[in-house]
């Protein structure tokens, strides 16, 4: 039997790209109205930053000593998004003038940020948060001077029907393995069907 091929840095880094957009689809669903038990929100893998349209961003980060996740949620200020902070608020769409759905764009975005951080607490227990900035796409432009190792790209969508954009851009310093927070989730749902059997 011959030896197993290397994993390559290429094929590491795809992988946690993979784990990474898992991750920041769960924690999508948890945080948009509806919650995770609402059907209308889905999430369409991006194959990079050049297929997002949004012209601002909010962004937040997330520190550990051995990486750093850049948090990136793409919005446009338009009909859609009215709407996305009209339920958010449970105010009429028509009733929000730009400035609050600004902040309410910044607070979707930090809740976005404190539930990745839990996810990301499986595998470093020490992690600091930022706070939102908006920003315009012009700054995406600097993605590629910092070492990012592995990132992910996602399309929100509502019944069908783009609302926002999310990525993720995660540095590292150190030795992290992304992957890691599939195989918890794998090891819970292991648990919680054999609880199902007693």
């Amino acid at each position: 039997m011959g030896a197993a091929m290397p994993v390559t840095a290429s094929a590491q880094n795809t992988e946690a790209g993979n784990a990474l957009r898992v991750v920041l689809q769960r924690s999508l669903q948890r945080v948009l109205p509806g919650g995770k038990a609402s059907a209308q929100w889905t999430m369409a893998p991006l194959p990079d930053r050049n297929a997002i349209t949004e012209k601002e961003f909010v962004m937040l980060t997330i520190s550990a000593y051995t990486f750093r996740v850049i948090v990136l949620m793409h919005y446009a200020l338009n009909e859609t998004v009215q709407q996305l902070a009209a339920d958010i608020l449970k105010t009429p769409p028509d009733k929000l003038a730009p400035e609050r759905v600004l902040d309410c764009l910044n607070e979707l975005g930090n809740g976005l940020c404190g539930d990745l951080k839990r996810e990301l607490g499986q595998i470093s227990a020490h992690l600091g948060m930022s706070t939102p900035n908006r920003l315009h796409r012009n700054n995406l432009a600097y993605i590629s001077e910092l070492a990012v190792n592995a990132e992910t790209h996602v399309r929100v969508l509502r019944d069908g029907q783009p609302v926002l954009a999310a990525s993720l851009y995660a540095c590292t310093y150190g030795t992290v393995d992304f992957r890691l927070l599939l195989k918890e989730q794998a090891a819970e749902a292991t648990e919680a069907s054999a609880l199902e059997l007693f």
